[in-house]
């Protein structure tokens, strides 16, 4: 992502600067090491999910596959951030977080209804 955000004008998914780099998914972790916990998370929770299962501990295996899953989940999302939808095609038209938010007048009308 190249151009600015401006987070108070109304989104739109076109008219962005984006460009296609290499290792781009890498890109948050360098930035932010402590990211690096969540793909950790994800690698040894699913150690001990296999070690609990030999152990025939089904509860602890149970939270740790859990823990193995929103570790995966969770890497995925923030490798990816802002993008929600990145295209390769035209990387310019992909959808970011921003782009796939509510207005403020929207979410005001669904928070406030009775």
């Amino acid at each position: 992502m190249n151009s600015a955000i401006d987070h108070f004008a109304a989104s739109s998914p076109v008219g962005k600067n984006v460009s296609v780099e290499t290792a781009a998914w890498f890109k948050n972790f360098a930035e932010m090491p402590i990211l690096w916990i969540f793909p950790v998370l994800a690698v040894i929770s699913a150690l001990f999910n296999v070690v609990t299962s030999k152990a025939n501990r089904c509860g602890f295996a149970f939270f740790f596959s859990s823990l193995t899953m929103a570790g995966i989940i969770i890497t995925a999302a923030v490798s990816m951030f802002p993008f929600v939808m990145p295209s390769s095609s035209k990387p310019g038209e992909s959808l970011l977080m921003w782009d796939a938010t509510s207005s403020e007048l929207t979410l005001t009308i669904m928070f406030s209804w009775r």
